[in-house]
């Protein structure tokens, strides 16, 4: 698959406008179906009057509040990272196998957002330190994976290692659970527990959490 070629995604990103954004399958104010998360699941500090109506709201319950150091994989050009950040998660670190994508949003977006990390990195190899992150975002970087059931079971691997405990993965796929390689390789990767969210017509939410 091509999506698995690092120079795929240069290219592809080189020859898009600087001020390009896209949002894979959902964005921080897109609607989504009513979901009634278990209690175990609520994150986020406070009572809330419904359940969450919007991705974002959604987010903020299974990651929870602004103290969570996040990651997010597989960044791109979306427009989701300043969202959350604006939200108050200012713990945030991003990376992209696109050295020019990764350049890009930095130059656009470090004095808007101090803080905010941009760094250019393998998903399938970080280079971080075990137990680093309260929270994994992916936005369907594994989907894309898809086509080397290798590297998208390394990235799902990584993404295990540099959570703490008690952190959290949470990935948006095209994929329904019996097609799905994060409820496949669950017991292998070592999740302590996983939860599936249809939440449009055509996506789902996968959350997992380490022991």
């Amino acid at each position: 698959s091509k999506y698995t070629d690092p120079s795929f995604w240069e290219e592809y990103y080189g020859g898009a406008a600087p001020e390009e954004r896209y949002d894979w399958l959902l964005s921080h104010g897109g609607a989504i179906s009513a979901v009634e998360l278990p209690a175990a699941w609520r994150r986020a500090d406070g009572e809330r009057a419904a359940p969450p109506a919007t991705f974002g709201a959604l987010l903020r319950e299974l990651m929870g509040g602004p103290g969570t150091e996040l990651l997010m994989v597989g960044c791109g050009h979306s427009d989701l990272s300043e969202d959350l950040y604006q939200d108050g998660y200012t713990r945030f670190t991003n990376i992209d196998i696109s050295g020019h994508v990764v350049e890009t949003m930095r130059s656009q977006l470090h004095e808007k957002l101090p803080g905010m990390r941009w760094l250019q990195m393998n998903a399938s190899r970080m280079e971080f330190e075990d137990a680093s992150f309260d929270a994994v975002l992916d936005k369907a970087t594994v989907d894309a994976l898809a086509g080397d059931k290798a590297l998208a079971s390394a990235t799902l691997l990584e993404a295990h290692r540099v959570l703490r405990p008690g952190g959290v993965f949470v990935m948006t796929s095209l994929f329904a659970p019996e097609k799905n390689l994060v409820m496949e390789t669950r017991d292998v990767v070592g999740w302590q527990d996983c939860l599936t969210l249809t939440i449009t017509a055509d996506a789902y939410v996968y959350a997992c959490a380490r022991a």
